[in-house]
């Protein structure tokens, strides 16, 4: 340890395990969670916690505004409980969600949560290229899955070279298209493909007449109402947009629209216009290419309707969040966004958005871990959710609104209850049936007047 720095070395391999650089001085203490895998460090102005990999990422931040932090300390349990002093006062905190058990050493190339939160898509690599696995939020069972994908070419971005599967949901989560490449005779293939989820099989699938890859293969993928419409910008080129019909049994090019949509595209539930990244939207299934400046000339970075159709949100690399009409003709306000910034003083780009069921909660990711709830009327910030502190790639809602699910690399599927009636039982539960005291009731509920919420 020195001075705004931390170095961990693994001992027994005798290695540099991890160089923790961006700290303040005047340290106070440290302390490792039982594992070694994660560290508490204190100094004059803030509480931080690490996970030790390589890099290191702050997953936890606590401000002392001249409290004097000392004696930390992790209960051995099997949960992740941090304890210290401040004065004679033990204070504690939970920080499970921060440093789940389900952390995995190798991260996802790529996960999507289908829109109503009950099922998880995510892209493996593996020694073959790549493969696509569907399963089960709630029993963790595998639904589908594909076999490797053989490596096809020098300049794709898995790590055998395959370039990876592209996944998107339909806005009413029964289907999921995959939009894949293999390798024949030299050449990448492209095949496209649409799976039923309901049914668990294949409604239809071929290959791509553009799937050359000196044609430019697909590199943005959105599937409408039903699952009816398959819509791939196929080539970074001359950027075209091309509009499937699945039909019965096969793919069938319908239509190609002209202009450039960007790396996020999405489509507004009943299936009549799409929205992209790069400020553009068109009605489907042929109309004309509209501009739309959707975030006042900031890089857009990503993009959801409500389930009603009559919103569009759309953050952008600075962190905020536009509100528009769901037929994107006006803006109805800007959320602030993302307050946090990274060490280096950059703003936190937003990742991944999310409405609830009855479109009154905006759930927003951030590209360093931030995961918000807004209101979506008053475009106030509801609550801070914890997280392991890694971009957040996609959000959903449950189908009743009560949990948001949230993905990361490292963490694919991550559940955040958000019922206020579960919540008071959970309360309840811990407390005894006289439930928060009026001190605690000030120091965890301030904004709210008190009364007595359990027995």
């Amino acid at each position: 340890m020195s001075r705004a720095r931390i170095r961990v070395w693994d001992l027994a391999r005798e290695r540099l395990f991890t160089d923790l650089k961006g700290l303040g001085t005047g340290f106070a203490d440290v302390a490792f969670t039982p594992d070694g895998a994660s560290l508490a460090t204190v100094d004059d102005k803030e509480l931080v916690v690490w996970r030790l990999t390589s890099p290191g990422v702050r997953v936890f931040r606590r401000p002392l505004a001249g409290e004097v932090v000392h004696s930390l300390a992790w209960d051995p349990g099997p949960g992740r409980v941090l304890r210290f002093l401040v004065g004679a006062t033990v204070h504690s905190y939970d920080l499970s969600a921060n440093l789940p058990p389900s952390w995995q050493s190798s991260p996802a190339a790529s996960a999507v949560l289908g829109p109503d939160g009950t099922v998880l898509a995510t892209v493996i690599r593996s020694a073959g290229g790549a493969r696509w696995v569907l399963r089960s939020t709630r029993t963790g069972v595998v639904l589908a899955e594909s076999p490797p994908l053989p490596a096809a070419g020098k300049d794709a971005t898995s790590d055998s070279g395959a370039p990876l599967p592209l996944l998107a949901f339909s806005p009413d989560g029964r289907a999921l298209a995959i939009s894949d490449t293999t390798s024949s005779h030299g050449s990448a293939r492209q095949r496209l493909t649409v799976w039923d989820i309901p049914e668990r099989k294949v409604r239809a699938s071929t290959e791509s007449p553009r799937a050359r890859a000196e044609d430019g293969l697909p590199f943005a993928l959105a599937l409408g109402r039903g699952g009816r419409t398959l819509l791939a910008v196929a080539s970074e080129n001359d950027d075209v947009l091309e509009v499937w019909d699945p039909g019965s049994g096969r793919l069938r090019r319908t239509g190609t629209v002209p202009g450039f949509f960007g790396t996020a595209l999405t489509v507004r539930p009943d299936g009549l216009l799409l929205a992209g990244a790069g400020d553009q939207y068109v009605r489907l299934p042929s109309g004309p290419v509209t501009d739309r400046a959707l975030s006042e000339g900031r890089s857009v970075t990503a993009l959801a309707f409500s389930p009603d159709s009559t919103r569009l949100a759309a953050g952008d690399s600075s962190g905020r969040v536009a509100l528009w009409d769901g037929s994107v003709q006006r803006p109805a306000g800007v959320l602030t966004g993302i307050p946090t910034t990274v060490p280096q003083g950059a703003p936190e780009a937003v990742t991944a958005l999310a409405f609830s069921p009855d479109r009154r909660t905006l759930a927003v990711g951030g590209a360093h871990g931030t995961l918000q709830l807004w209101d979506v009327a008053s475009r106030q910030l509801l609550a801070d959710l914890p997280t392991p502190g890694e971009e957040i790639r996609s959000l959903a809602f449950s189908r009743d609104g009560g949990t948001v699910y949230a993905s990361s690399p490292h963490v694919p599927l991550q559940s955040h209850p958000i019922d206020p009636e579960q919540a008071v039982i959970r309360i309840c539960d811990r407390t005894g049936s006289t439930g928060l005291s009026r001190a605690d009731w000030k120091a965890y509920v301030p904004d709210v007047t008190y009364r007595r919420i359990c027995g």
